[in-house]
């Protein structure tokens, strides 16, 4: 019989100087099995898309109406002379039937105009003496606002609808389904009489569904389908127009999602993001599983160098992602109410106010930046006896240190670049969860452990 010889264990460290949103196996990777509102851009795990408040040029917040079923939120910017120098604000709703609202000043509320279906767009138009008009197009027809007054555009059918509208070389360029593309006469934008270069229509080719979307990209208008996209160059008269098909065999694009970020176009088709150079399409970012279902309100913005959009997904519902334009991080955020895309704003709803999605702004209320890791391998299967976690970084963070049923939770305030967090946990399986304040950052995670067995 002999004496058991007890030896003391051996302190082990593992350090994760980089983040992952999804599973992977790269060393020094700490990933993830489920976050939301976090990026982890330039491996840092830090907050991502929020909001702030919108306010007018007085500096006032614009009231936005708890109208049930709001899909999306404009604001359009004209001159309110040819002069010039009055500025005159739209602001402006849309329900999920296809209602659009209109705020006006003299009641303090916004009130009904059309319904224009849901597949809405909004660009404020200007003549070369400065007089300005709001054109709406939707799927049942095609406006021109001036002041609360909406006057129907006759020369679209509005048993056909348009799909996109777009101002670009001084012309109104509205898509009427299927594929006729109305432009209007650059003298008067507003103005779709059939002349010889003034304004008129070209049919655009046939045997790609319909128009869902346009973009003024370089000196190219970009008419995207929802099996095609063709472009047109509308350089000086009408007769000048060139016409050309781009080589496309992806799914079905999805209207509301076409929109500029970077040096690229950007959409969402059926198998996922595509990024468009005006002559080759991508799918990109495919290793976030955005997959859309057909039939859902899609809705898209720009926020700094990030490609948002918002679409329906068959196991989540509504979800909200958003890519960096070079592809270096993608993340899924908070569905904001009414977010859409106008006049260069990102804007949603907040608490009855009109908002605009920027990086690391503030979070809807009971809505967190949580990434939660996967399980730590720490040299395989075994207990373990975690010691200390070290974080480097800045800001307030809780960390939850999980291991089965238990857990311990460490809130950090104001973190002065490094903290170490004694933890004292012993059990096999551990996972991490951090939860971000307003401008926290995580670099660098140490974790010291002993193995038991």
């Amino acid at each position: 019989m002999t004496d058991a010889v007890k030896t003391k264990a051996k302190t082990e460290r593992v350090v994760y100087d980089k983040f992952s949103l999804g599973l992977t196996e790269e060393k020094g990777a700490l990933s993830s099995v489920y976050s939301l509102n976090c990026s982890v851009a330039d491996n840092v795990l830090q907050r991502g898309i929020g909001y702030d408040y919108y306010f007018d040029r007085d500096g006032n917040r614009v009231a936005t109406e708890d109208v049930e079923g709001v899909c999306a939120y404009y604001v359009v910017e004209t001159w309110s002379d040819g002069d010039g120098t009055a500025l005159k604000p739209y602001y402006f709703f849309r329900t999920y039937a296809g209602d659009v609202y209109q705020y006006a000043n003299g009641q303090g509320r916004y009130v009904p105009k059309e319904c224009v279906g849901l597949n809405v767009n909004m660009v404020a138009v200007r003549a070369p003496d400065g007089e300005m008009r709001v054109i709406v197009s939707g799927d049942y027809g095609a406006y021109c606002v001036d002041g609360e007054d909406w006057t129907p555009i006759y020369a679209v059918d509005d048993t056909k609808g348009t799909g996109a509208v777009c101002f670009m070389q001084n012309r109104v360029f509205l898509g009427e389904k299927p594929c006729k593309l109305l432009y209007s006469n650059p003298e008067f934008p507003w103005d779709f009489t059939q002349s010889y270069d003034e304004g008129g229509y070209v049919y655009l080719p046939l045997n790609k569904g319909n128009i869902v979307d346009m973009v003024a990209y370089g000196e190219w208008l970009y008419v995207f389908f929802q099996y095609g996209i063709v472009r047109v160059k509308p350089d000086g008269l009408a007769r000048n127009f060139q016409v050309e098909e781009i080589s496309y065999s992806g799914g079905e694009i999805f209207g509301g999602t076409v929109g500029l970020c970077g040096n690229w176009v950007f959409f969402l088709s059926k198998y996922g993001v595509c990024r468009f150079d005006g002559r080759n399409v991508e799918y990109f970012g495919k290793q976030y599983g955005v997959i859309p279902v057909s039939g859902g309100v899609c809705a898209r913005a720009t926020v700094g160098e990030y490609y948002v959009v918002k679409y329906r997904d068959e196991m989540f519902g509504d979800r909200t992602f958003a890519l960096r334009a070079d592809g270096k991080d993608g993340y899924f955020l908070s569905n904001y109410v009414g977010m859409n895309m106008c006049n260069n704003l990102p804007l949603c709803s907040i608490d009855g106010s009109l908002a605009i999605l920027r990086p690391e702004g503030w979070l809807p209320m009971g809505e967190e930046a949580a990434f939660d890791s996967g399980f730590l391998t720490l040299d395989g299967a075994g207990r373990k006896h975690v010691k200390s976690v070290t974080l480097y970084g800045e800001g307030c963070i809780v960390l939850s240190v999980i291991c089965g049923e238990d857990e311990k939770s460490f809130d950090v305030e104001d973190m002065p670049q490094k903290c170490k967090l004694d933890v004292g946990m012993r059990g096999e399986d551990f996972r991490l969860k951090f939860v971000l304040g307003e401008g926290a950052k995580v670099r660098r995670v140490v974790l010291e452990y002993e193995r038991l067995d």
